[in-house]
């Protein structure tokens, strides 16, 4: 920087800087040189020149400093901003985690007052059921012995004090006891299932017999108070512990099973309980049973049923699945028939490799399920219901057994048996059949057993079929009326021989499979109608002496 630049920028930084004083100062150290009043101008304006360049060169160089100060006070400007939002961005969140965290404070607060609350409202309660056990607990040893425990309080001469406070206490209660003390019974049995863990099953009889004695020598009607005492038994804790098992029916078998052991159980349990004197009513007991039950019992038909067909639906399907076999429906009778005849002729009948889909554990899993059901509907259901009940168990039975089951195996057998009736069917189905008069057969229904010797018929007729097949198709004309020159025949033909290796193995299956009179009745129709085949064959043929 020049030296005119230096004195030229401390002469513009000055407090009181005027334009005019500094071109008159700027003029007067140009002329302060010369003599007189002569005034040089061009060193006047030489000077102002080199001033306007110095300060024009001054200017820029500030134009400079100006933009690189601007941009830095920019730069400066965004980060201080970016700052600030995140500052900003952080008080929100930090605000936000407050509310939530008051909100929560306030909720966890308000939680504690209401527990407070609870405990306060159980313990005072709690406190009170403590102090009447504990009076119970002398009452009954003042009422046993006659005279006041040996222990406890009245052990301890320096709890004097709360041996009194006990006896005013059982004074007070005993003033207000009424004339038949029914009350003090109820009491003394809620406190029995106070003091006792076990099952209410097993804590109710023993409770029962001591309490029986405890009345017969208290109380001047002792039958009326039992009956009291186990109405409360009854309609308290037995019917409280009851419906806690039987709340959750979303399992239907455990629904049922837990049904039929407490329904089972509270029915022994009046058994036992009724050598107990409670009177002459000896409906009480099984009144009693039948109100605590009355509202699982009015459902409990539907809901063995529903649950019964789902359990058989169930056994079948997981079978079939096991043997990847889907279910198909089965159409028989007329056309139907005509179609599968047609199917089996070109091979397109599904025979599945010989599987008869019949299972005996099948058969024993659903057998178990309905006798299951039975034993449970002939205990729960009464006895104006219990016909009607077992009847529709009964037809479940019916339904997955033996229709979804066996009926359905037979008409998958039945399918790849050969039927030689087709024409007939064809001809039925397609011209009009004569006006006949009888019976309507429209609604009878085909049972297993009319099935069964639907398919031994068709056995029958396809093995009598295959023999008239085999003798017509192998035997010879010759065979009976050979030329004189050739001698005598073979004892055999050769069309006998298979028919005879065919029959006998006919035979064998018929002995395996079948039993009993079924067996006989099976190769008697057999033979029939071999004989039958037979002699029509014999009738077609000529014979000569050698031949015959």
């Amino acid at each position: 920087m020049s030296q005119y630049m230096v004195q030229y920028l401390q002469e513009l930084e000055q407090e009181q800087y005027e334009p005019k004083e500094f071109v008159e100062r700027l003029a007067w150290r140009t002329l302060r040189g010369s003599s007189g009043d002569e005034i040089d101008p061009d060193a006047l304006q030489k000077t102002f020149q080199e001033a306007i360049y110095e300060l024009q060169g001054m200017y820029e160089n500030y134009e400079i400093k100006v933009s690189r100060l601007e941009s830095q006070c920019k730069e400066e400007e965004s980060r201080h901003h970016h700052h600030l939002m995140e500052l900003q961005r952080g008080h929100q969140d930090a605000a936000r985690d407050f509310q939530g965290l008051d909100g929560h404070i306030n909720s966890v607060a308000t939680k504690v007052l209401h527990l407070g609350d609870q405990l306060e409202s159980v313990n005072i309660p709690r406190g009170r059921a403590v102090e009447a056990q504990r009076l119970m607990s002398y009452f009954d040893a003042f009422l046993r012995s006659g005279a006041p425990p040996s222990g406890g309080v009245f052990a301890d001469a320096g709890r004097l004090h709360e041996a009194a406070d006990v006896v005013q206490k059982l004074h007070l209660i005993a003033q207000e006891l009424p004339a038949d003390n029914e009350e003090c019974i109820t009491v003394y049995s809620q406190a029995g299932f106070f003091r006792n863990k076990r099952s209410v099953f097993a804590v109710i009889p023993p409770l029962c017999k001591d309490t029986s004695d405890l009345v017969q020598e208290i109380f001047a009607l002792p039958e009326s108070v039992m009956a009291k005492f186990v109405l409360n038994v009854y309609h308290g804790k037995l019917m409280e512990h009851i419906q806690a098992k039987l709340a959750d029916n979303s399992n239907s078998e455990v629904y049922l099973r837990n049904l039929y052991d407490l329904y089972s159980q509270t029915v022994k349990l009046s058994a036992a309980l009724s050598t107990v004197k409670m009177g002459n009513d000896s409906t009480f007991l099984p009144k009693l049973t039948k109100h605590i039950f009355s509202k699982h019992l009015d459902t409990y038909v539907s809901v063995e049923l529903r649950f019964l067909r789902e359990k058989c639906a169930t056994i079948l399907q997981r079978y079939y699945d096991s043997k990847n076999h889907q279910k198909k429906t089965i159409q028989s009778g007329g056309i139907y028939d005509l179609r599968r005849d047609l199917q089996r002729h070109i091979g397109g009948v599904e025979t599945y490799g010989g599987e008869t889909f019949l299972s005996e554990e099948v058969s024993i899993n659903i057998l178990q399920e309905c006798k299951m059901a039975l034993r449970r509907c002939q205990t729960l259901c009464n006895a104006s219901e219990l016909a009607g009940s077992a009847h529709q168990i009964v037809m479940v039975l019916d339904q997955y057994l033996c229709q979804e089951h066996l009926d359905y195996a037979i008409e998958l057998a039945l399918q790849a048996i050969p039927h030689d009736t087709w024409l007939p069917l064809f001809l039925a189905a397609i011209l009009p059949a004569e006006p006949q008069q009888g019976p309507d057969t429209s609604d009878a229904r085909c049972t297993s057993e009319t099935k069964l010797d639907t398919g031994l018929d068709r056995s029958l007729n396809a093995q009598v079929g295959w023999v008239k097949y085999l003798l017509s198709s192998e035997q010879k004309k010759a065979d009976f009326k050979p030329d004189g020159d050739r001698g005598l025949i073979a004892n055999c033909t050769p069309a006998c021989s298979k028919v005879v290796r065919f029959v006998d193995r006919l035979i064998e299956t018929a002995r395996d499979s079948l039993d009993g009179k079924n067996v006989e009745a099976a190769l008697t129709e057999l033979g029939v109608r071999l004989h039958r085949v037979i002699y029509e064959h014999l009738q077609q043929y000529q014979y000569n002496t050698v031949g015959g």
